[in-house]
């Protein structure tokens, strides 16, 4: 179930609530499970993203999570690099989940080059190329 609207933008919200209306209006409480299981399952496949990714040659890990600030959705990133560095990559609460990844991927690699653990022309690579 996907809604053509952007994350955040009010539209899904609304039709999750609608559901839920006309859902309750049935004696079937399987069904408001289902339901609610459903679409929990679905609004949360498409707000948090986690995966491995490659930088500095070296298998990492990713991870955009939504949480809500100020009554507005936003997005915090997170990069880390286990078993290479003991630290990570944090960004900001960000409107956007692609902006919040960037951020967290830019303070990784500024934490490596702090630490001289590269060539300064691997550090120029990747912030071009990522």
């Amino acid at each position: 179930m996907g809604c053509p609207q952007l994350p955040g933008s009010r539209g899904p919200l609304m039709l999750v609530l609608l559901i839920l209306a006309l859902g309750a209006r049935t004696t079937d409480a399987g069904f408001i499970d289902d339901l609610f299981v459903t679409l929990v399952g679905e609004v949360s496949e498409h707000l948090w993203k986690r995966g491995k990714m490659n930088l500095f040659d070296r298998e990492c890990n990713y991870l955009t999570r939504p949480l809500v600030r100020k009554f507005e959705l936003r997005y915090e990133g997170r990069v880390w690099c286990p078993g290479w560095v003991p630290f990570d990559g944090k960004s900001r609460p960000r409107a956007n989940p692609d902006h919040a990844h960037q951020e967290a991927v830019e303070k990784f690699i500024q934490q490596v080059e702090e630490e001289k653990l590269v060539d300064p022309a691997d550090i120029d690579y990747w912030r071009k190329n990522y």
